[in-house]
């Protein structure tokens, strides 16, 4: 009789399992996310400490000695990562606060004393990777720009300054343990050669003074980040049906851009007569990479863009020929956009710009050029429609503004700088490949 009354039992819960099972949708969970080990891929921001050191050497007939700064820095970082088996492929953007400073006498006896300070530092490349499960070993490198002052200080004379940005290139490597599945701590260094350039000591009256200068920069920092794990989210998201539909911007995304540029250089009122103001453009062509957070039909994100740019423009002012070229732009920041409707995106942008200036004057049928880098502002904006689920086309209008600088040209060992501002207008269009789509946004729920 027991046995009668448990096989029956045992009959009415298999039956109700099984009608449970035919009731119930059942969600085909891809194969990438029952993987073991950790998971590298997606978005990452955190912050980083450490100490740095580097020489300023001088232009040899400038007899001014070498300098050695060093101290502090702090900053923070963001990128993308993506894995591929072991291999962690990335690009990653840096700025960090720097006080490297280091002072040295005049040998001659004069008792001028020249100091030399790294405000700021700036890199933005790729990064490739490999990993151990928790544990990445990585190198990484691309473009550097640093923020430098210079001061002259004399018991008699008094005192001279002047700052102005640098550009070059960078290389390190580094190693980062992933603590949790978002957390991780990493160790890096970095070498940064900012090349040739100049130190400026402002002049007065619209002008500078300057020496040629070539610099090194070494960096050993600690950091942590945070990783948004995306792949897994966005193929959660897409094995679940998502019943709000819709495209979904949510995601880490990398194009091409190309384009026109146009803008202007206008000297120190100052120099009255003298100021050859002058325009200047040319082609763009560059690429990007950022990422986008959607909430309701807000789409919020960072980007960071590196373009290749021709702008030149020329004038003849006093019968000397004054020449302007714009080498290279780089901006990073924050974007914010609205869908006017499910495919197509309205937003905006803004941050912090950089940009590579070539500079010289002929005067008497001879002359040089000189390099220099540049660090200013811009704001824009742009219209992008997702043509399909990875690719989306856009259109974009961007101001770029540097109200402080110098226009330079050589005399002998020396530089001899015209305070400027230049600007930089741009209409570009370009295409996107979005990484991780899903097929709805989040939707807030009150």
């Amino acid at each position: 009789m027991k046995r009668s009354v448990l096989a029956a039992v045992l009959a009415v819960s298999a039956t109700g399992v099984q009608a449970a099972d035919l009731g119930a949708q059942r969600i085909a969970v891809p194969s990438a996310i029952l993987a073991t080990g950790h998971d590298w891929t997606g978005f990452y921001a955190g912050l980083h400490a450490g100490y740095g050191w580097g020489n300023t050497r001088f232009d040899p007939l400038a007899n001014v000695p070498d300098t050695r700064s060093q101290g502090a820095l702090i900053g923070g970082q963001f990128g993308w990562n993506y894995q591929v088996g072991q291999f962690v492929l990335g690009l990653e953007g840096t700025l960090a606060w720097a006080s490297l400073s280091g002072s040295v006498s005049d040998p001659s006896g004069s008792g001028s004393v020249l100091h030399s300070k790294v405000n700021w530092i700036a890199t933005l490349g790729p990064r490739l990777g490999f990993a151990f499960d928790r544990a990445l070993i990585y190198a990484k490198g691309g473009l550097a720009i640093a923020g430098l002052e210079t001061r002259i200080v004399n018991p008699l004379a008094g005192s001279a300054s002047g700052s102005h940005a640098q550009g070059g290139w960078f290389v390190g490597g580094g190693v980062e343990y992933a603590l949790t599945p978002n957390w991780s701590v990493k160790a890096e260094y970095n070498y940064i050669n900012l090349g040739t350039g100049v130190a400026l000591l402002d002049a007065g009256g619209g002008f500078a003074q300057g020496f040629r200068t070539n610099r090194n920069i070494h960096t050993i920092t600690l950091g942590f980040n945070y990783l948004f794990p995306v792949s897994r989210q966005a193929a959660i998201r897409s094995a679940s049906l998502d019943a709000a539909g819709g495209f979904n911007w949510t995601g880490f995304y990398l194009g091409a851009h190309a384009g026109y540029g146009w803008g202007s250089t206008t000297f120190d009122a100052a120099l009255g007569p003298l100021g050859p103001n002058h325009s200047h453009d040319g082609v763009l062509l560059g690429g990007q990479f950022g990422w986008n957070y959607q909430i309701n039909r807000v789409v919020l994100g960072l980007e960071a863009t590196a373009t290749w740019a021709g702008l030149s423009g020329s004038t003849t002012a006093l019968g000397n020929t004054f020449r302007t070229r714009v080498n290279w732009l780089a901006t990073m920041g924050p974007r914010v956009g609205f869908t006017v409707f499910d495919r197509a995106l309205i937003y905006g942008k803004g941050g912090v710009a950089f940009a590579g200036f070539e500079t010289g004057a002929e005067i008497a049928g001879s002359g040089d050029r000189l390099s220099s880098a540049r660090i200013g502002w811009f704001v824009g904006g742009g219209a992008e429609y997702a043509f399909a689920p990875n690719w989306s086309a856009k259109v974009e209008y961007n101001y770029h503004n540097f109200s402080s600088g110098s226009w330079l040209a050589s005399a002998g060992p020396f530089v001899v700088g015209l305070r400027t501002k230049e600007d930089v207008h741009s209409v570009t269009v370009g295409v996107n490949y979005l990484f991780t789509t899903g097929p709805g946004a989040v939707v807030a729920r009150y």
